[in-house]
């Protein structure tokens, strides 16, 4: 049972658009759902204390869904935060956020707020490549992502972020010289080891300099920061941003044990509205004790097994990146 609880500071009675909040979550075995909620918490913590955009209630009740827990309204909702700390102490994981809030109807937006932040870590090798990393980490940065920085032992990233960049000698005319420059960027999605977004040059570009160092950090349309770094960025974010509207894949429910049609009905019934993650029933199937269910969800399959584990009579047994296995284990209820 993952337990949250929040520490609300005093703040002054007129509203507020940036504010300091906290939040921990009790840790579990894996850490990434830990620090999830602490900051999940925080900035519910954050539209709280301005009277917007969140309400939890009976947060640490044995037995409640974690979807029941959290409500989003529309009121308002955290556009972007920073983490100012972060740890662990006496079994919880702390954070402390600097968060911006804005008012306004877009539900999408209230509920992306609440939701998750991907951990992102960024490698970058070759000539140039500096330019792209630095130029992505700005991108990112107020985001959807948290970038992991090497050194952090207990968080595993979510997407890997690699950049290869080379940029060789093409011509000398005399004092003035020109460079082949090549650069591609990949995100591969760790849990799955599948690469989600590549983005390269279409051929080697030419850069131009009196030495590579010119050609590499100048600052003209010619040059490698605004010829091939801006462009392939650009390109990136792009992919980024249609990667982030499907947000969602097909996840296979696999239950079995269920002592009849009704109880195969209610556990239906029960994925069908968590609301945390979930977007769509696909298709459903029952026969002889064992029942199918196709759901359509952001996130982790560890995290939908995470919610319906809250139920005492559903028991998971096992879960993969597209497929979670359950065990009704209550055939009196």
């Amino acid at each position: 049972m993952l337990i949250f609880f929040v520490f609300l500071p005093v703040l002054p009675a007129f509203a507020q658009t940036a504010l300091e909040a906290e939040g921990m979550a009790r840790v579990e075995p894996d850490i990434t759902i830990s620090r999830d909620l602490a900051i999940l918490r925080a900035r519910q913590q954050a539209l709280e204390t301005l009277g917007i955009g969140i309400t939890s209630k009976n947060i640490s009740v044995q037995g409640k869904m974690l979807d029941e827990m959290i409500m989003v309204q529309t009121g308002g909702f955290v556009e972007r935060h920073s983490i100012l700390e972060e740890g662990q102490k006496n079994g919880y994981y702390h954070v402390r956020l600097r968060t911006w809030v804005k008012t306004g109807k877009d539900l999408d937006d209230a509920y992306r707020s609440i939701f998750r932040q991907r951990i992102l870590s960024i490698s970058a090798k070759g000539e140039g490549s500096e330019h792209i990393e630095r130029l992505i980490r700005k991108g990112l940065s107020g985001s959807f992502y948290h970038i992991f920085e090497h050194g952090h032992k207990t968080l595993r990233p979510d997407y890997q972020i690699l950049i290869d960049s080379s940029v060789k000698p093409h011509s000398d005319y005399g004092g003035f010289g020109s460079f082949y420059a090549e650069a591609g960027v990949s995100m591969v999605q760790v849990s799955a080891s599948r690469q989600v977004i590549y983005v390269a040059l279409d051929k080697p570009m030419i850069v131009y300099g009196k030495d590579l160092d010119q050609a590499l950090n100048g600052g003209t349309v010619n040059q490698y920061p605004k010829k091939v770094a801006e462009p392939l960025v650009d390109s990136f974010q792009n992919k980024l941003t249609s990667l982030e509207k499907k947000r969602s894949r097909t996840i296979r429910i696999n239950i079995s044990g269920l002592p009849d049609l009704k109880a195969f009905r209610a556990f239906r019934d029960y994925v069908k509205n968590i609301r945390l993650g979930m977007e769509d029933l696909y298709s459903e199937d029952y026969s002889n004790g064992q029942g199918i269910l196709d759901v359509s969800y952001r996130e982790k399959s560890l995290y939908l097994s995470t919610i319906i584990a809250y139920r005492p009579q559903y028991k998971v047994t096992g879960h993969q990146w597209d497929c979670i296995q359950v065990v009704y284990a209550d055939r009196d209820s």
